[in-house]
C-alpha cells in the first residue's frame, strides 16, 4: 500500500514539473513573439565607423560586387556588414553565407 502511495506521489510531482516547464516555455515563446524588434541606429558600417541612421548610402549593386571569401559584404536590417573575418568561424561554414 505504501508503494502505491509513493509511486502516485512521485508521478504527480513528475507531471506537475513537466506541466510547469512546458507552460513556462509556452509563455516565454508567446512573449518573445509579441515583442517588437528594437531599432539600433548606432550600427557599424563596413568601414568600421558608426552610422547615425540606418542608411549607409551603399546600393545593393555595390554590395553584390563583394561576394568572395576575402571580401564578403551582407545587408542585414538595412545595414551593410563586412563578414570577411567571420567566414572562417561561422558555425555553418562559409558556404552557408
Amino acid at each position: 500500500m505504501k508503494i502505491k502511495i509513493l509511486v502516485g506521489a512521485s508521478l504527480f510531482i513528475f507531471f506537475a514539473f513537466v506541466v510547469t516547464v512546458v507552460g513556462s516555455g509556452l509563455v516565454i515563446k508567446s512573449i518573445r513573439q509579441n515583442q517588437t524588434p528594437s531599432t539600433n541606429n548606432n550600427s557599424t558600417n563596413i568601414n568600421g565607423t558608426q552610422n547615425s541612421n540606418q542608411t549607409s548610402g551603399i546600393t545593393l549593386q555595390e554590395v553584390a560586387k563583394h561576394n568572395t571569401s576575402i571580401d564578403c559584404w551582407m545587408v542585414i536590417s538595412n545595414n551593410v556588414y563586412s563578414l570577411s573575418s567571420y567566414l572562417s568561424s561561422h558555425p555553418g561554414g562559409a558556404s552557408t553565407i
